[in-house]
């Protein structure tokens, strides 16, 4: 985890690429732990497939039950209008949307491809890790 601290400390983005069962999920849990610990509170977003969703929720309430946990999924037309929203959102009120300028989003591959149009969101985001295997 300090390798995370240290890379967010020096406005850096990460690949963290562990072998499957080294605690990824729970490192990146951690981090955002002390990131809330730290007054950071977010909101911060974890891209993942549909298929670790249970996983991540589950590992959010054994390790952090404070985080406030929103989870969204649906289908690719669904998300696209979601992004769009969020687009018009940072346009429209840019000066309402300062806690989106230091958010952190950590993408969950888990092996599987997560489609580039739904990480396009990372572009508002000041501190990206990508978490694969």
């Amino acid at each position: 985890m300090n390798w995370l601290r240290l890379l967010h400390h020096e406005q850096l983005n990460g690949i963290l690429a562990d072998e499957m069962g080294l605690g990824k999920t729970v490192q990146a849990i951690a981090f955002l732990a002390h990131l809330y610990e730290m007054g950071q509170r977010g909101p911060h977003l974890v891209i993942c497939p549909s298929s670790t969703i249970a996983n991540w929720q589950r590992e959010l309430a054994t390790w952090c039950p404070f985080l406030r946990v929103l989870t969204y999924h649906g289908l690719a037309d669904a998300r696209k209008a979601i992004r769009m929203r969020i687009y018009e959102r940072v346009a429209a009120h840019e000066k309402d949307c300062d806690p989106l300028k230091t958010a952190t989003l950590g993408a969950d591959s888990g092996g599987a491809d997560v489609g580039q149009e739904d990480c396009e969101i990372k572009s508002e985001f000041d501190f990206n890790v990508l978490l694969t295997r």
